[in-house]
């Protein structure tokens, strides 16, 4: 997370804080699968690559529990800073990739 990202969870309050929360983190879990994914694909070492499994399964159900949240706090939650959500980079990668986009380095 680059330290703007930080600085705006750190002033964003209430319903913002949540979803700026669970939106970082969705993020954060995603590279973490991704990681893993790599480690399958690529490792040697078998408990590493059991680790790698469990990694992918763990942070595959906490990005499914962290989108449902999202979805319960509303789509109209507003944002830090009056950043307009539909233009939030965060939410514009998660949206190209669920479309098949690439993922953003």
């Amino acid at each position: 997370m680059s330290p703007e990202q930080l600085d705006q969870l750190g002033k964003a309050t209430g319903s913002a804080a949540d979803t700026l929360f669970l939106t970082r983190m969705q993020e954060h879990d995603e590279g973490a699968a991704d990681m893993a994914q790599g480690e399958l694909a690529n490792g040697s070492n078998p408990e590493v690559k059991v680790l790698a499994q469990s990694i992918i399964t763990s942070q595959t159900a906490e990005i499914a529990q962290m989108r449902a949240l999202v979805d319960r706090l509303g789509r109209s939650a507003a944002w830090p800073g009056g950043v307009d959500r539909n233009s939030w980079p965060t939410v514009c990668s998660v949206a190209r990739r669920r479309a098949g986009g690439e993922r953003p380095v």
